[in-house]
């Protein structure tokens, strides 16, 4: 391969995705909960491990305990029927839902051919923040939320 004018091999194109085919639906709201004006989501899946040496060897054990996830929403107050579903099912507990979170692989062109997708299950509703800015009056909404499993 030719070096460039600066005597380095030349960088090659390794494909495209587009950011319009990510989608964030919340499982048994209706629409998939179109409307919930989410601004920024954030999740996490741990779990918890135990490292056990043995006196007098070199061995080292590992005790693999149970996972759990964490989940953070950022996202403007929209439409109230919408905002009222969502807190009714995933404030409770006997009613925790779903979140499906998937990213598109390559060019966006009207449908997501190769996505990559997140389940998160058994999700609950841990606590609200709720917050204004004078400038705009927008109503802003934080929300913290804990989960079962993540299935990828």
């Amino acid at each position: 391969m030719p070096l460039d004018v600066f005597g380095r091999l030349p960088m090659q194109f390794g494909g495209a995705f587009a950011a319009d085919a990510a989608v964030a639906s919340f499982g048994g709201l209706a629409g998939g909960g179109v409307g919930m004006l989410a601004q920024q989501l954030q999740f996490s899946y741990t779990q918890r491990i135990t490292r056990l040496y043995e006196i007098g060897s070199r061995f080292v054990f590992y005790v693999v305990g149970r996972s759990q996830g964490d989940a953070a929403a950022q996202r403007v107050l929209g439409p109230r029927p919408v905002s009222l579903a969502f807190y009714r099912l995933y404030g409770n507990p006997c009613t925790s839902g779903t979140l499906l979170f998937q990213v598109g692989v390559g060019c966006f062109l009207g449908e997501i051919a190769g996505s990559l997708s997140f389940l998160l299950t058994g999700v609950i509703l841990v606590s609200i923040q709720i917050s204004v800015r004078a400038e705009d009056m927008i109503v802003g909404e934080a929300l913290q939320m804990m989960y079962v499993a993540l299935i990828v």
